[in-house]
Order: structure tokens, then sequence, then C-alpha cells
């Protein structure tokens, strides 16, 4: 997304995983990275990492001095992580309809509140409609990313 909306050429490397990715980020070995701010944030306090900006429209309430990339020339450029719990399509809709329920009462409790807010997280709740929708817009917005990115599985 970003390698379009910059109209430069980026190389993707693929990482397994956060660790090796942000030691080789920190060690010079790559010049740019994206990933979640939480864990960038000790490297970036300590002056080993230099934050771009945020891909949220808004500032992040964890690093509310980063400038968004959107700020930085790029408006509208956004792109975020979200976590949700999925199952498979069979299952009968009054149990998806109780998990439902139940996450939502998890997440009403100060306590998971105020864990995953202190780990950038923002826990929202809505209805279960309004997650597909959210779902599909999501396909929508990556399937323009990798057809104009001319993206393939090698």
């Amino acid at each position: 997304m970003f390698k379009t909306a910059a109209k430069i050429d980026i190389v993707h490397i693929p990482y397994k995983g956060l660790a090796p990715a942000l030691a080789d980020a920190v060690g010079g070995q790559v010049n740019l990275m994206f990933g979640n701010l939480p864990e960038f944030l000790p490297q970036i306090r300590a002056g080993k990492l230099r934050a771009f900006g945020t891909t949220y429209l808004q500032r992040a309430a964890l690093a509310p001095d980063l400038p968004t990339i959107a700020e930085q020339g790029y408006p509208g450029f956004e792109t975020d992580s979200w976590y949700d719990l999925l199952a498979p399509a069979g299952v009968p809709g009054e149990i998806i309809i109780r998990l439902h329920a139940e996450i939502g009462r998890a997440l009403s409790q100060a306590e998971l509140r105020d864990t995953l807010v202190k780990r950038g997280l923002d826990p929202l709740s809505g209805s279960i409609e309004k997650f597909a929708e959210h779902l599909r817009s999501e396909i929508a917005r990556y399937a323009k990313v990798v057809k104009e990115a001319n993206i393939r599985i090698d």
C-alpha cells in the first residue's frame, strides 16, 4: 500500500516473525519496516529506530507525538491490525450469537480493557452485522492493493 501511495520502488522482505525483522531494522540491514507500534516504541524511544509515522488516520494514543502517514503528505493512507474471532461457516447462528454476547461481556470488564489498551489495542464491540461489513470492506481494500501492485503467489 505504501509503495503505491508513495510511488517508490521498495522490495518486500518476508521474515519469520517480528523479532528477526526488528533486529535487522535496528541493525540497519533493512531501511524501512511496518509493524505494530507497541513493539516498536521501546526502540523508538531509545533512539534505535526513527518513526516515520503511524498508519492510523488519527494519532495513536500510545504515541500522540508521532504524526500519521496521512498527515505527512499521503492523505487517506490507513492500514491497521485488528483481531477478531471467526468460526466455520456451518456453526449454528445461536452459537455465534452466544459467543458474540460473551465476548462483549468480557470486553466490558475494566481490567481486560485496561490490559488491551496498554498493549496498544482499542477494544471495540459491535454487532455481528457491523463486523461482517468491516470484513467485506477489508477484503475489498486489500483486493485492490493486490490488483494495483500486481501481487502474485510465487
